[in-house]
């Protein structure tokens, strides 16, 4: 298990991820600081968008009654971008990454590779479903007024919500 882990935590961090490894060089980590400033900018940005139209939602579906619909429409969704881009993260790091020939040889067993670039794949998932489901599903919990026991209900639902999904995708793509 700790295998595992540790391969899975080389192959996040040590392929060189916006241009910030160890043998960059000076111009591609800034452009790899200039790539990462991009994607939290993004990243904000959704969040917000995501925040207000979740607070607009609210004041529609709460006149009628129905704002408890706007978590299955936002969890609904997460799924369906977890499935979507679950299937093409599953092509890039399960086949065409170039780290297979460097890790063959090592002394690990194949269901460990396998469960590491899985969980690769399962990290780069839990960043859009933070962006797509966090926003609205605190957004509800805010103005529902809803107490501990939500948020922490909310919390295991966003650590497994992504699991399903991106083991369908896996399954279908590796068949």
């Amino acid at each position: 298990m700790a295998s595992l882990f540790r391969l899975t935590r080389v192959l996040l961090f040590g392929n060189g991820y916006a241009g910030l490894g160890s043998d960059a060089r000076r111009k591609r980590r800034l452009s790899g600081i200039g790539n990462v400033l991009l994607f939290g900018f993004l990243a904000v940005y959704f969040i917000g968008v995501i925040g207000i139209s979740a607070w607009g939602l609210y004041d529609v579906l709460s006149s009628v009654g129905l704002e408890a619909a706007m978590l299955g429409l936002f969890v609904s969704a997460g799924v369906l971008v977890v499935f979507v881009f679950g299937m093409m993260y599953v092509i890039s790091i399960f086949y065409f990454a170039n780290d297979i020939e460097h890790l063959l040889p090592l002394p690990l067993q194949p269901e460990q590779i396998i469960g590491a670039k899985f969980l690769v794949t399962l990290v780069y998932e839990y960043m859009f479903v933070g962006v797509i489901v966090l926003p609205a599903l605190s957004v509800y919990g805010y103005r529902s007024g809803a107490g501990f026991l939500y948020y922490l209900t909310m919390v295991v639902v966003f650590l497994l919500l992504p699991v399903i999904p991106l083991v369908f995708a896996a399954v279908i793509i590796m068949l």
